[in-house]
């Protein structure tokens, strides 16, 4: 198996820990557990996520702008292909959806947002997790301290070492202002998790507990939405 295989191998895998991460989180926020209910995964890529919670004994719809499938079981899950952030659903149809570092792909960030609204049922909840511009490494890229520039000045570095992706990552504080701007609650799980890493499948770096403020300079941000 070739090196590039084996890597893309071991993400698949991952996907499961992350699908996983995902349902603790939302069980700890509903205190129920997921099962029969209608979900929309937007942005499924490998569609690893998707599959293992619709295994779940869930109804999950995927949309992407593409299909880059790729499971080693059978696919569980309905995907639709969409070309843009509009949704192609009928008003308040999901109890959840999960929007899993997607919005710093996308072009219409305010409309990703106020789509999410329109189709979430009023007592649904969205999953919702986002780089943190703050931190210093940038994910997408591996590099560090670039995308602290202006994001013009920042796509132009980039794009010098082959990097053409146009990633717009959002900070903290921008993070919770466009999620509140798009009507939405909002309940923090960036530290809980953090400082309960078996809990929510992550992995222990130190065991210590961190104080509330390292949701500014995390890695990634997560939140939990509802309805006003």
């Amino acid at each position: 198996m070739k090196k590039n295989d084996t890597k893309e191998q071991a993400y698949i895998a991952g996907r499961v820990e992350k699908a996983k991460k995902i349902i603790a989180v939302l069980e700890d926020f509903l205190s129920v557990t997921i099962e029969n209910k209608k979900i929309l995964d937007i942005g499924t890529g490998h569609g690893g996520i998707a599959n293992y919670i619709a295994s779940l004994n869930n109804k999950v719809i995927s949309v992407d702008v593409k299909n880059s499938i790729c499971l080693d079981t059978k696919q569980l899950f309905e995907q639709q292909i969409v070309e843009n952030e509009t949704l192609p659903f009928e008003n308040e149809s999901f109890d959840i959806i999960l929007s899993n570092h997607i919005i710093e792909h996308v072009e219409e960030q305010k409309l990703h947002l106020s789509e999410i609204y329109r189709v979430l049922k009023p007592d649904g909840v969205c999953y919702f997790a986002s780089p943190n511009r703050y931190f210093i490494r940038e994910p997408h890229f591996d590099m560090y301290f670039i995308h602290y520039l202006p994001k013009g000045l920042a796509h132009k570095v980039f794009s010098l070492f082959g990097k053409t992706e146009t990633i717009n990552l959002n900070g903290y504080f921008k993070t919770k202002k466009m999620i509140g701007k798009a009507g939405f609650v909002s309940k923090e799980y960036t530290v809980k998790i953090i400082n309960d890493p078996k809990r929510f499948y992550m992995k222990s770096l130190l065991n210590i507990k961190y104080p509330s403020c390292v949701k500014i300079i995390s890695p990634t941000n997560i939140f939990v939405l509802s309805k006003r």
